[in-house]
């Protein structure tokens, strides 16, 4: 009874009163963590409305970085099933979330679920950057040591119609270092010269 108040609070705040959710007193586990999603999957019909009840709940609101982490595959496994074509977004997210955290092993599997999905359902992939995706990939490969598919995922990046001077930069930058791990001096220069060029078109000091 009381657990099932609990849930009830955590539902109500999260869902009816989003703006509450930046001050909400409780930490949640895991276990409330998989239980607010499958209260709210069985409370609604609409993906939109799951999607956007999940994404209240930030890794702040859990006790540690590996209850809200456990949250997320959790989440993403018990929606692919039914709405596969529905949450491209949603896997990116999850993939951006362990990329940032350097987490690689979870992030490549959240990048590469992103791409098959973007790859299958292209009319439902409209928000996803894909320059962004294919770096991501590119940088993965590249702490993963294969430097063959890095580079390959890089050039693709390069080649998206919505790649940005940053996007660039790092992505130039990267495959300086896999030509300076390949010790190929002279073709790593060449990329850190190009970074470092848009760096000081961008007025990028800090990465000069």
């Amino acid at each position: 009874m009381i657990y099932s108040r609990l849930l009830a609070i955590i539902l109500f705040f999260f869902t009816a009163i989003p703006a509450f959710a930046e001050v909400f007193p409780i930490k949640l586990s895991y276990k409330d963590g998989i239980d607010f999603v499958d209260e709210v999957i069985d409370q609604n019909k609409s993906i939109s409305t799951i999607l956007k009840s999940i994404d209240s709940l930030q890794e702040k609101h859990f006790t540690s970085f590996q209850e809200y982490s456990d949250f997320l595959i959790y989440a993403e496994k018990r929606l692919s099933p039914k709405y596969e074509s529905d949450i491209i977004d949603f896997t990116f997210k999850i993939s951006e979330f362990f990329h940032k955290n350097n987490v690689h092993q979870n992030a490549f599997i959240y990048l590469k679920k992103t791409l098959r999905l973007v790859d299958l359902y292209p009319e439902k992939s409209k928000n996803i950057p894909l320059a962004i995706l294919h770096e991501d990939l590119g940088l993965t490969y590249y702490y993963f040591k294969r430097y063959d598919l890095s580079s390959e995922y890089l050039y693709k990046a390069l080649q998206q119609h919505d790649i940005e001077g940053n996007t660039r930069i790092n992505i130039f930058n990267t495959i300086g270092m896999i030509h300076r791990e390949r010790m190929q001096a002279d073709s790593a220069k060449f990329y850190f010269e190009k970074a470092l060029v848009i760096a000081k078109k961008n007025k990028r000091r800090d990465w000069v």
